[in-house]
């Protein structure tokens, strides 16, 4: 069956009704199956990173990193998110209250999402239902992503106006004045929830401008889009000439991790681009099998259905394919990967998949009957979406296996590790309110989720740092001793003897030990007292320097 006839005019019957259900279902399955949102809030650290940016805005402290030593203006996260937590912060008042109003509105909207994805493949595509399920529904309820979807993060939100702006910019009928400005304004939304929201921008704005008859629409949606976002980025660079900034890694702006000129950052994007596809590959696969080489091989065939999908849908709408292809590559070129990164990609990456497996079905299938066939690509679509939504059950009881047995389960999901983070923050926030001072400041691994409950302030001893990038944990110490010396750390907590915080500490008691003196343990973490006024660690900090 050529393309075009996958799109003539023709409508659906119930395909709201049906959209709608699908909403519903998608909320009341996430709602259900959450582990995540009845744990402590602040412990993923940047959902904790975003309710301080949140208390800080409703408290008046400006768009700053309160939760830092220093209080830092924010430069690496979008301010959106943190101005609707601000409202959630002036009606709750505690991280608790403004965790459930949140969650609240992340399910729903992941529902109004999922409805609206639904909306485009069954009444735009012209996808059969159970194609839709499979590959635009099914990636809302993956075990990882409903954890995600339910912390205190921007990505429902994000998948939210994505979904809202592709249903804008393919109103045919309805190409307003009153139109192209809501457009530009949800992309305006998309970024100010989340960086890879520039990607979506470009996209819409390019397939805008390769229709001539939508030009004057084009100029409307560029200057709605453009002007906000240009607005807050001189807002942030007279800003940062008027105020500190994060030293550490994971606090910096996005754009460092792009550091870098000539072959050596050629080659490094290279790296990065292979170790994403290859790390993203891997993490889809172990969320459709629990066998590793079953489940690389459906990713591979899932991935190169998206590519051939993209390219279809310019012949039915532009948009959709190029803001594949523009997120597609950004996520490959991102120098940090983290598995979250992949899940608002999913839906849309599916909506492609879907309609190149259908067009290629109708295509492979040419002299078969058209009733035939439509049972049989439904019968084969709802098994293959049970054995998905039967692993995810397989997943989650890995994990109840995991955490009795201590084995870590095939597939790292938030449902295992977030309720040992949700223990440390409870533990060591207990601790610090108890032995500590308020200007005290403290090295730790979840500088955010400590200070939303005791009001120290921090320094991360666990930083996200661009693949294939010199790590500032390199030079054992290095890092620790510029922490006290520069951000006047007074207290290091050590989350295990085998983690990267205790490695430093023994670098720097072996080079300075009057430096560090140890204050208590408990529940297995130990806490050290530093001296920042030590000479010792002044000189070590200047001879460890990598421009020394």
């Amino acid at each position: 069956m050529a393309v075009e006839s996958l799109t003539a005019p023709r409508r659906f019957a119930g395909a709201h009704v049906q959209a709608a259900l699908v909403g519903v279902a998608v909320a009341v399955v996430i709602a259900t199956l959450s582990v995540s949102r009845h744990l402590l809030p602040g412990v993923f650290n940047d959902d904790g990173a975003y309710l301080a940016l949140g208390r800080a805005l409703a408290n008046g402290d400006g768009y700053r990193s309160t939760y830092l030593a220093g209080a830092p203006l924010q430069v690496k996260f979008p301010p959106g998110f943190p101005a609707l937590l601000a409202v959630f912060w002036r009606v709750g008042h505690t991280p608790g209250a403004v965790q459930t109003i949140a969650t609240a509105i992340n399910i729903l909207a992941c529902g109004i999402a999922a409805a609206l994805f639904w909306w485009i493949g069954r009444e735009r595509l012209r996808l059969p239902a159970t194609i839709v399920a499979l590959f635009v529904a099914a990636p809302f309820v993956l075990e990882s992503a409903i954890q995600y979807f339910t912390l205190v993060l921007s990505e429902p939100l994000f998948m939210l106006a994505m979904a809202v702006a592709f249903v804008l910019v393919d109103r045919r009928d309805r190409r307003t004045t009153t139109n192209a400005v809501t457009l530009g304004a949800v992309l305006a939304i998309s970024v100010f929830l989340r960086t890879q929201g520039i990607a979506l921008v470009g996209a819409i704005l390019l397939a805008l401008a390769l229709d001539r008859a939508r030009r004057r629409e084009f100029a409307i949606v560029a200057a709605a889009s453009i002007v906000p976002l240009a607005a807050w980025q001189a807002y942030l660079s007279a800003a940062s000439r008027h105020g500190s900034l994060a030293t550490q890694a994971s606090e910096s702006s996005y754009m460092s991790f792009l550091a870098g000129g000539g072959t050596r950052f050629v080659s490094r994007e290279v790296a990065v681009v292979t170790g994403n596809a290859l790390d993203y590959l891997h993490l889809l696969g172990g969320y459709v099998s629990s066998s590793a080489s079953v489940g690389l091989a459906l990713a591979v065939v899932l991935a190169l259905l998206a590519i051939v999908g993209a390219v279809l849908l310019f012949r039915v709408s532009a948009a959709l394919g190029l803001a594949l292809i523009a997120n597609g590559v950004m996520l490959l070129a991102w120098p940090a990967y983290q598995d979250r990164y992949l899940i608002p990609m999913l839906p849309l990456a599916g909506l492609a998949a879907g309609f190149a497996c259908h067009v290629g079905l109708q295509w492979l299938a040419r002299g078969v009957n058209a009733s035939t066939l439509a049972r049989w690509e439904s019968v084969a679509a709802a098994a293959a979406l049970a054995m998905i939504l039967l692993r995810q059950h397989d997943v989650r009881r890995e994990v109840d296996v995991a955490r009795a047995t201590g084995k870590a389960p095939s597939v790292s999901t938030p449902s295992f590790w977030l309720q040992g983070n949700a223990w440390f923050v409870d533990a060591t926030a207990r601790w610090t309110i108890k032995s500590t001072s308020r200007a005290d400041k403290i090295a730790v691994v979840s500088p955010a989720g400590l200070w939303l409950y005791t009001d120290r302030q921090t320094v991360p001893m666990e930083v996200v740092e661009p693949r294939g990038a010199p790590s500032v944990f390199d030079v054992a110490g290095r890092y620790l001793a510029s922490q006290i010396a520069n951000q006047k750390v007074t207290i290091v907590l050590v989350e295990s003897p085998s983690g990267i915080t205790a490695r430093e500490v023994v670098a720097l008691r072996s080079a300075c030990p009057a430096a560090l003196e140890k204050l208590d343990e408990f529940s297995g973490i130990a806490a050290w007292r530093a001296k920042a006024d030590d000479p010792c660690i002044a000189a070590l900090e200047k001879r460890l320097s990598p421009s020394s």
